[in-house]
């Protein structure tokens, strides 16, 4: 997306076990940025990740007869594909 930068747009969902807890994540989008050197091999220097939920959504999320109070989960892989723009990695 720009001169020794790497932009990614990723969504992230699953289970998290913890201990005799299973907890679902509300379906959330992040912005990932990497920063690359140009004198040290194109190596990663620095990662920025920004996340798109908001606290109080994914708490709800966890209780079953709360969901509809926790917003709407992301859109799925295939909607964000074609909402994303691919030369700025932002979604339309």
């Amino acid at each position: 997306t720009g001169p020794n930068t790497i932009t990614l747009l990723w969504r992230n969902s699953g289970k998290v076990h913890l201990g005799a807890f299973q907890v679902d994540l509300k379906p959330y989008v992040i912005t990932t940025t990497l920063k690359t050197d140009p004198d040290d091999g194109n190596l990663v220097v620095s990662q920025v990740d920004e996340f798109e939920s908001d606290t109080l959504g994914l708490l709800l999320y966890q209780l079953p007869f709360f969901r509809l109070l926790a917003g709407s989960p992301a859109s799925t892989v295939d909607l964000l594909k074609q909402q994303c723009d691919f030369y700025t990695c932002k979604l339309r």
